[in-house]
C-alpha cells in the first residue's frame, strides 16, 4: 500500500487544543485539532514595550474549516486572540497553516474601558444635561498617555491631557456609526476620555484606537 500523510494531522501531531475561528460576515467556527508554534514577541506600539504583539503558527486539518481570508481571528481557550496574517494550505497533510500576530495589551491585562454615547435633556433651570448610555462594556483596553496641550479659550488658558485608548478588537460597525459626537470611554477607575476621533488599525497586526482628551 502507497504511504499516504494526508489526514493523518490529528493522530500524529502532540499538543492539539480547541479554538475557535471567527471570521468577518460567518459564523464562528469551532477548530478541535489545532496546534500552536512557539510565541516571538516584539512591541507593537510606542508604549515602552507595554503593547506586545507575539507571532506564531497554527495549524489545523483543513477539512475542519472553509479558508478563512487573511484578517480572521483564532481565539485559544483563554481567549487569547490571535489574527491571521498569512495562510498556506498544505496539500501534504490537508492542513491549513497560518502565521498570527497575538497583539496583547500587557500592561494590565485586566483592564477593561466603557464606551457610552450622552443622551442631552434640559433641567428645569434650562441647562443642557448629558445622560450617558453604555455602547460598549468590558473592552479590554490600554489607556495609553500621549501628550499635553494647552489651548486658549476665552483668554483663558486649558490645559488637555491627550491620551490613546488602544483597543483589543474593532467595535462593531453599529457602534461606529454613533462615534460622530458626544462619545467618552470610562476606564476602570471612574475616569472620563472624550473621544475626539476613532482611528482604524490601517493594516491587520495594528489594534484600533481611540483618540482622547482627559475630562
Amino acid at each position: 500500500m502507497a504511504f499516504d500523510p494526508s489526514n493523518d494531522f490529528a493522530a500524529i501531531v502532540d499538543g492539539l487544543e480547541a479554538v475557535t475561528l471567527e471570521v468577518r460576515g460567518r459564523d464562528d467556527q469551532a477548530i478541535t485539532n489545532a496546534h500552536r508554534g512557539q510565541h516571538d514577541r516584539r512591541e507593537a506600539e510606542p508604549s515602552d514595550g507595554q503593547v506586545l504583539a507575539a507571532a506564531t503558527i497554527w495549524q489545523w486539518p483543513s477539512d475542519e474549516s472553509e479558508r478563512p481570508p487573511l484578517g480572521s481571528v483564532i481565539v485559544d481557550g483563554d481567549g487569547q486572540r490571535y489574527t491571521i496574517i498569512e495562510l498556506a494550505e498544505q496539500v501534504l497533510g490537508a492542513k491549513y497553516s497560518a502565521t498570527c500576530r497575538r497583539l496583547s495589551i500587557e500592561a494590565g491585562l485586566d483592564t477593561t474601558v466603557t464606551i457610552e454615547q450622552a443622551a442631552w435633556t434640559k433641567s428645569t433651570a434650562g441647562e443642557a444635561v448629558a445622560t450617558w448610555a453604555t455602547l460598549l462594556a468590558g473592552q479590554r483596553a490600554r489607556v495609553q498617555p500621549v501628550a499635553q496641550t494647552t489651548e486658549i479659550e476665552h483668554d483663558a488658558r486649558e490645559t488637555n491631557q491627550r491620551y490613546d485608548v488602544i483597543l483589543e478588537r474593532e467595535p462593531p460597525e453599529s457602534v461606529l456609526a454613533k462615534f460622530t459626537s458626544g462619545v467618552r470611554v470610562r476606564d476602570a477607575e471612574g475616569s472620563t476620555y472624550r473621544v475626539e476621533r476613532y482611528v482604524a488599525a490601517e493594516r491587520i497586526d495594528r489594534l484600533p484606537k481611540l483618540e482622547c482628551v482627559k475630562e
